[in-house]
């Protein structure tokens, strides 16, 4: 059996592509990495409540950082970091009138287009229960927010939150204050240059600095500058094949 550095995966454009499953050609080589002795890791923006859809049930075992580092599992444990400026966010949220998708722990809150493609992303397998505002969620882990204003994007520079926007989909994703990927890969026990990262975004630029190898997939110009290997989709699999 061969034990070699952990491998940590992001999912949406990395190898999950347009909210469908991982196809069966990738897990199943992930499988048999797994079988010999690979540490596989998934690390994900979507909250572990989203990412178990479109895995296969042997894959729901593994360790997993969701919402960029606001959510932690470590087997059937998951542990949430919430935001310690929730009053502030929520202000904005209601101020300007902002459309939205919130996460708690667990449930969420979406009040954005319903034809969104981030929309069919959510709760695909119906384990959450669907708020229609903020305010009846318990706690705040997570929030995307949709066509914010630039006064809005100023005012948020001034809390204590990470924000990745991401001009194509028109959306900034806000986590906790000093919650990235690469903060949760370091609570499942992971050290700088001593895993190989697969990531496709902006997202992905926190575990690709501290990675032995980073492989970004597809073309987005930030994530490419911290990759060390550039792969098109199609070629993910044959990459991972020469792991075996």
């Amino acid at each position: 059996m061969v034990f070699s550095k952990p491998l940590v995966f992001d999912l949406d454009g990395t190898i999950c592509f347009k909210g469908q499953p991982v196809t069966p050609a990738i897990t199943n080589t992930l499988y048999q990495l797994y079988q010999n002795g690979y540490d596989i890791i998934i690390a994900s923006a979507r909250p572990i409540r989203d990412i178990y859809p479109v895995l296969p049930p042997w894959m729901h075992e593994l360790q997993m950082v969701g919402g960029n580092g606001a959510f932690i599992k470590q087997g059937a444990q998951i542990t949430v970091t919430g935001f310690s400026c929730t009053t502030e966010l929520t202000t904005l949220l209601d101020t300007y009138q902002l459309t939205y998708l919130a996460d708690s722990h667990w449930d969420y809150a979406y009040t954005g287009d319903c034809t969104h493609p981030i929309f069919h992303n959510i709760d695909a397998d119906k384990l959450a229960s669907r708020h229609h505002s903020w305010h009846t969620l318990p706690d705040l882990a997570k929030l995307v927010i949709f066509n914010a204003p630039a006064e809005v994007v100023a005012k948020l520079s001034t809390l204590p939150i990470e924000v990745t926007a991401h001009a194509n989909e028109a959306l900034l994703d806000i986590s906790p204050q000093y919650c990235t990927k690469w903060t949760g890969l370091q609570q499942l026990g992971l050290q700088p240059k001593q895993f190989i990262a697969f990531g496709n975004d902006s997202n992905d630029v926190t575990m690709f600095k501290q990675a032995n190898i980073a492989i970004c997939i597809g073309t987005n110009s930030v994530a490419q500058k911290y990759a060390s290997v550039h792969l098109a989709p199609q070629g993910i699999v044959y990459y991972l094949q020469q792991l075996l």
